[in-house]
C-alpha cells in the first residue's frame, strides 16, 4: 500500500499538533521514531534486525509517498501505541491502515 509519509498530525479541532521544538508533527517523524525506540519487545533484537529497522526508518524518514508491505504496516501499527499517546497513535495507525 502507497501511504503519504508527509501528512501532518492534528488535533481534535484539526489545528497541527506540534513537537517541544514547535515543530508540526509528521507521519515519517512518529513512525521513525517509533522504530528507533528501544521498546521492552526489542530487549534481544539481533544485529540483523536492527540494521533491517535502521534501513526501514531510514527509508521512511525520506519521506513523500511511500510502497508499505503488510508486513511493514503491521510492524508499525504494532509500535506507535507503545511510544505515543493515543492522539498521534491512533491517526498514525489509521493512515496505515491503506
Amino acid at each position: 500500500m502507497k501511504v503519504n509519509m508527509d501528512q501532518m498530525m492534528v488535533d481534535f479541532d484539526g489545528d497541527p499538533i506540534k513537537d517541544e521544538k514547535d515543530q508540526p508533527w509528521q507521519l515519517k517523524k512518529l513512525l521513525v521514531s517509533s522504530l528507533c525506540a528501544q521498546l521492552e519487545i526489542d530487549k534481544n533484537v539481533s544485529a540483523d534486525a536492527a540494521v533491517k529497522r535502521w534501513k526501514f526508518a531510514n527509508r521512511l524518514h525520506d519521506g513523500g509517498e511511500q510502497e508499505l508491505t503488510p508486513e511493514e504496516a503491521s510492524e508499525l501499527r504494532d509500535r506507535l501505541p507503545r511510544c505515543y499517546a493515543v492522539i498521534l497513535s491512533g491517526q498514525a495507525c489509521e493512515m496505515l491502515k491503506g
